[in-house]
């Protein structure tokens, strides 16, 4: 199983599972386990501390047996209802499309995903650098699906001089990007080198830029930063954010929109 796959979400319920399984489990071990940072393992287990699901000890989590038990009923009640993560991050996405837009969509899986829950893109271009995305929609009736070009990556994505060239002879209504950590003070980072310069890039060319990432990335750090938080106009993201992230996001009028 590739772990580093996983939504947050669906990462945090399988913690939760693993500290009831084992009574206590420790940071690194699960960041083993997951294939993701210690950073990323310590934001998840903040969010299941302060949801009251674990206690956190000393580098370890600890289960907390009563709320454990919400947790599962949670997640079987989000699955009966039929309306998932994937769904909202769609039915969000859509609400930013407008008719005939020009958009660019960033190459991340947990994008394409929530994509493939929206039926109709309203006669929209859409650009990508993400292969196996357009290769899944090229055939809808609702938009016109083109490529970057470029070198293609291990993660078939385009990357390099020449996709970053042929994008500045584009010009977007909306961007959505996905990022890998946030700052408060400093704005957006990105772990990839080529992903921020793609960014820096789209954030001069977009009328909009949209953010969509899961929660876990705002309590992140990554190595290359991207741009001010000003640069960008809204967030979707499925769980909660840090306060101090909020107050950034409002202080620079980013639209916040979260399950």
């Amino acid at each position: 199983m590739k772990n580093d796959m996983k939504t947050s979400l669906e990462r945090r319920l399988e913690i939760a599972n693993l500290v009831g399984l084992n009574g206590k489990m420790h940071v690194d071990q699960l960041a083993e386990t997951f294939n993701v940072t210690g950073a990323t393992i310590r934001a998840d287990l903040r969010f299941l501390e302060q949801n009251n699901y674990i206690i956190r000890s000393h580098g370890y989590a600890l289960v907390n047996k009563v709320a454990f038990a919400k947790l599962a009923s949670n997640k079987g009640a989000e699955e009966n209802n039929g309306y998932s993560i994937v769904d909202f991050m769609g039915n969000a996405i859509s609400n930013f499309i407008q008719p005939n837009d020009s958009i660019f969509i960033h190459s991340n899986k947990f994008i394409r995903q929530a994509l493939e829950t929206i039926q109709d893109f309203k006669n929209t271009t859409v650009l990508s650098n993400d292969l196996r995305l357009v290769n899944k929609f090229i055939n809808v009736d609702t938009a016109k699906f083109f490529m970057t070009g470029g070198c293609l990556g291990s993660e078939m994505k385009f990357i390099g001089t020449q996709m970053i060239n042929s994008l500045r002879q584009h010009r977007f209504n909306t961007s959505f990007i996905f990022i890998d950590g946030f700052n408060s003070k400093l704005g957006i980072f990105s772990k990839s080198e080529n992903d921020a310069e793609l960014i820096k890039i789209l954030c001069e060319i977009s009328e909009r830029i949209v953010v969509v990432s899961d929660s876990a990335c705002f309590s992140s750090n990554s190595p290359f930063w991207v741009c001010e938080t000003n640069s960008i106009d809204a967030v979707i993201t499925e769980g909660q954010i840090p306060q101090e992230v909020i107050d950034a996001m409002e202080l620079n009028n980013v639209k916040i929109i979260k399950q």
